[in-house]
C-alpha cells in the first residue's frame, strides 16, 4: 500500500510541478504546494524523490534557472528546502562521517551537484536567487552539513 501511495506522490507531483512551470494563470499554485509538503513531512521516501528530481541538470535548469517567474522558482525552493529538512533529519549523523567514509549520501550528492552548477549559472543572472537561497538552505540545516560544506572546500567555490 506504502509503495502504491508513492507512486501516486510521484504522479501527482510530476503533474503539478510540469503544469506549474507552463501554466500562465497563477491560481491554487500554492494550495497544492502545500499539500505536497505536507505529504512529504510525512514521508521521507517522498522527500528524497523530489530531491533525486531536481539533482538533474535539465531540471534544475528549468525550474530554476529558465523560469522567469519568481513566484514559481519561489515555490519549487520552498518545496525543496521542505524535502531537504526531512531527509537530513536520517542523514545528519552519517553526514559527519561522511568525508572519512566517502559514503554516498543523498544530501551530499545534491551539495555537489548544486556547486558543480555555479559555473554555469552565471548565463542566468536575472534567475539564480534561488540557486543561491537553495545552497544557503542547505548550510543552515545544521552544524554537520556545514562542517562537510568547510572541509570539502565547497565555500571556497
Amino acid at each position: 500500500m506504502e509503495k502504491l501511495e508513492l507512486n501516486i506522490f510521484k504522479y501527482a507531483a510530476t503533474l503539478y510541478l510540469t503544469t506549474l512551470i507552463r501554466a500562465r494563470n497563477r491560481d491554487h499554485r500554492i494550495d497544492f504546494t502545500d499539500i505536497l509538503k505536507a505529504y512529504i513531512n510525512k514521508r521521507e521516501r517522498a522527500a528524497e524523490w523530489i530531491i533525486l528530481q531536481f539533482t538533474n541538470v535539465k531540471t534544475l535548469s528549468e525550474f530554476i534557472f529558465e523560469c522567469q517567474d519568481l513566484g514559481k522558482r519561489a515555490l519549487i525552493v520552498g518545496l525543496l528546502y521542505c524535502s531537504l529538512l526531512k531527509v537530513y533529519e536520517t542523514e545528519k549523523k552519517a553526514i559527519a562521517e561522511c568525508i572519512k567514509a566517502k559514503t554516498p549520501l543523498l544530501l551530499i550528492n545534491f551539495l555537489n551537484f548544486l556547486l558543480n552548477q555555479l559555473p554555469g549559472c552565471r548565463k542566468y543572472t536575472a534567475c539564480f536567487e534561488q540557486y543561491f537561497q537553495l545552497l544557503s538552505r542547505l548550510a543552515f540545516l545544521g552544524p554537520e552539513i556545514r562542517d562537510y560544506f568547510i572541509q570539502t572546500g565547497g565555500i571556497q567555490r
